[in-house]
This record gives C-alpha cells, sequence and structure tokens, in this order.
C-alpha cells in the first residue's frame, strides 16, 4: 500500500510533497476488528470531517489526538473536529511540541489499546507529556 503524502509547506499545498509516516497496530483478535482512522486535524487541504464523514456511522468512536500547546495543528481544531464528528473522542495532551504520540506514554498506550483492542478511552482523558 502506498503511503500518504503531504505538502512539505502548507501554505503552498500544490508544492513539494514529502511521505507521511503511519504506525499500523492489527487488531490483537481478529474478531474484534473494528476499523481506525487517524488524522491531523490542522493540516491544509479538505476538510478532515468530509474525510472521516464514512467512518462516523461506526459503533466503534473514532479516536482523535490533540496537544493543548500544539503550535501546527492548535487544540482548537481537535475539539472541533471531535464536535463534529459526533461518534468521537478526544484523547488529550497536555503539553507542547507538535504531535502528542511521540511525546507521552499515556497517549502511545491509550492510542494502542485502541487500535489493536478496540478500547476506547474515556471521554475527557488527559495524558501528561511523559
Amino acid at each position: 500500500m502506498p503511503r500518504p503524502r503531504g505538502p512539505l509547506d502548507y501554505t503552498r499545498p500544490a508544492g513539494d510533497v514529502l511521505d507521511v509516516a503511519l504506525v499500523r497496530y492489527p487488531a490483537a483478535r481478529r474478531e474484534q476488528r473494528i476499523g481506525s482512522l487517524l488524522v491531523d486535524p490542522g493540516g491544509p487541504g479538505d476538510s478532515v470531517t468530509a474525510t472521516a464523514t464514512a467512518t462516523a456511522g461506526s459503533p466503534t468512536p473514532i479516536l482523535v489526538v490533540g496537544s493543548t500547546a500544539d503550535p501546527a495543528t492548535p487544540y482548537a481544531g481537535a475539539q472541533r473536529l471531535t464536535a463534529e464528528l459526533g461518534n468521537a473522542v478526544l484523547l488529550t495532551r497536555d503539553g507542547d511540541g507538535h504531535t502528542a504520540y511521540g511525546h507521552s506514554s499515556c497517549i502511545r498506550a491509550a492510542a494502542e489499546a485502541y487500535l489493536t483492542e478496540g478500547a476506547v478511552p474515556a471521554a475527557g482523558m488527559y495524558c501528561s507529556s511523559i
């Protein structure tokens, strides 16, 4: 499967592009596969809500992850996306810097449990930057 690509410079989305790194975790038990979607609510281009609409009817909430002080993808975007999707849970990293997964063992554990076991984090779950 080809890797997704994104613009190198968000102010010039038609300019140079780069590969986007993703990690995929298969379900621990085949019968519990639920499907997954991870999005960057601050990226350029079409609304991520439009991209995610097809999965919003799933019985399993969509996991949205955001950081409270991310300079590249503001937390307000993660909050707005969660509200617009309706069937979504926001997992929050309290801290600065871009992205949450690489900055918090709590975020990593919750995201991996969601992806591999279908364990949905509690609504309003906050993690520190450790």
